[in-house]
């Protein structure tokens, strides 16, 4: 894993070796989380990003398929991600790649792709459910439904019917009147 330390590199970052530990942690990730190396090194990855991640869109989880599929030698994958963090949220992208010098080793770019949002305790929008909402969080961010499906590991036509139920909710009657309608209410950024 030493290799990790030697990459140039500002973004958050992060490295999962062996078990699906995380083997490097960098300043970046420390601030962009507030979860300190020291207390990320050696957990499992899933644990860790369990503490920050969006837990109804359960990207981060025991059975990684986007682990699985780079150690085998697929191409990078972007996954979205929902980062959560003292009362606030803030969509980023995750890019999962081979470790470079370092077999079984994935290196995992975190970027934020919006702006950090705070959550108001006193308004609680129920009006949709969580799977919902990460539904609306990967509309937001410009992803097609068959997309949206591969990432929550849902059928397209249960997708679909998320949406529905989406503009069914907010009284609106396209997909882009419902991002609209998510970002005034706080749901999306």
């Amino acid at each position: 894993m030493g290799t990790f330390e030697s990459l140039a590199t500002g973004s958050p970052a992060f490295v999962v070796g062996p078990g699906q530990r995380v083997a490097s942690w960098n300043a970046a990730m420390v601030e962009l989380t507030g979860i300190a190396a020291c207390d990320a090194v050696g957990q499992p990855c899933h644990e860790v990003m369990g503490e920050v991640g969006d837990l109804n869109a359960r990207r981060c989880r025991r059975d990684c398929v986007v682990l699985r599929q780079v150690r085998a030698g697929w191409s990078a994958r972007s996954t979205p991600l929902l980062l959560t963090r003292n009362g606030t949220r803030r969509p980023a992208e995750l890019l999962t790649i081979s470790a470079p010098g370092d077999p079984g080793g994935v290196l995992h770019l975190v970027a934020p792709t919006g702006p950090e949002v705070e959550d108001d305790p006193c308004v609680i929008d129920s009006s949709i459910t969580p799977r919902q909402r990460d539904v609306l969080t990967l509309l937001a961010v410009g992803r097609s439904v068959s997309s949206i499906a591969d990432d929550l590991v849902l059928s397209q036509s249960t997708v679909r019917n998320h949406v529905r139920g989406i503009l069914v909710a907010f009284g609106v009657h396209s997909m882009l009147q419902a991002v609209v309608e998510g970002r005034t209410r706080g749901l999306v950024a």
